[in-house]
């Protein structure tokens, strides 16, 4: 887990330290995150910034709240950082090895599969296609 963030997610002149919301001793955040949520995520972002970790007692997640972090870290920079740890394989066994805890190669594939055909390729298609079943 990052501690510290670096000056490309940060935009500062130096790395700074990355808050832990506060929390309950084994539970953290959890009591209020689950009561209210949006408005616990919306006051945490307002007290703690774009980048924070979410404290869950035993664990933590890190929050990103900024496009710009969200585009260094799930594409500029995909290689180093990894979806691991009991959380993730709890998730994968629940879900499966889906889109949304794949990584690498694997989920390159899962996206193309998922993603639009080129716009242009699909109107040709359609346009083949309403022909075809015009002319029967």
């Amino acid at each position: 887990m990052l501690d510290a963030y670096p000056q490309t997610i940060a935009g500062a002149a130096q790395s700074k330290s990355i808050p832990l919301t506060k929390g309950l001793p084994l539970v953290g955040s959890l009591p209020q995150l689950i009561k209210n949520p949006f408005g616990f995520l919306k006051q945490a972002r307002e007290t703690y910034g774009d980048i924070y970790n979410l404290n869950l007692g035993v664990s933590k997640i890190l929050m990103l709240n900024s496009p710009r972090q969200m585009q260094h870290i799930f594409v500029d920079n995909v290689q180093n950082y990894r979806k691991g740890g009991a959380m993730w394989d709890a998730i994968r066994a629940m879900l499966g090895n889906g889109l949304v805890v794949s990584e690498g190669g694997f989920w390159l594939r899962q996206r193309r599969m998922m993603q639009p055909g080129n716009p242009r390729h699909l109107a040709r298609r359609s346009t083949w296609l309403r022909h075809s079943t015009n002319s029967r």
